[in-house]
């Protein structure tokens, strides 16, 4: 896993979330972490719905490496709404477990300690 910063991040400083809502309804004006469970059950066919709990990092990249295969083994294209969406601006992922955390991801450490300290300033799409 790639980090960009000072130092990698601890799962134990991750900033959680609760979902109020189905993260797979509209998500055109969700919160950061609604988009993150969204990206993520359809990425790695995790289960994040509404009542769940879990933690999310955002993103400074993601090598086209990791899109070539998931267009190759999963079948999925650009046409899909959420794999569009993360594919075009992946800034965001929501995480069961640390190790689901591709290779091919690279953690902007900076922000995601901020959305974790709850200054608010990372997720400016929240209520």
């Amino acid at each position: 896993m790639g980090t960009s910063g000072t130092s990698p991040v601890d799962w134990n400083a991750l900033p959680e979330f609760t979902l109020e809502n189905d993260p797979d309804a509209d998500r055109s004006d969700a919160p950061d972490h609604v988009r993150a469970a969204a990206y993520s059950n359809r990425l790695f066919d995790a289960s994040f719905e509404a009542g769940d709990s879990g933690k999310y990092v955002y993103l400074a990249d993601v090598e086209e490496s990791f899109f070539d295969e998931m267009e190759a083994e999963r079948d999925l294209e650009p046409v899909d709404e959420t794999y569009a969406s993360f594919r075009d601006d992946p800034d965001v992922i929501a995480l069961e477990r640390f190790e689901q955390l591709p290779d091919e991801f690279a953690v902007d450490v900076e922000r995601t300690r901020e959305a974790a300290h709850g200054d608010g300033s990372s997720d400016a799409r929240s209520s």
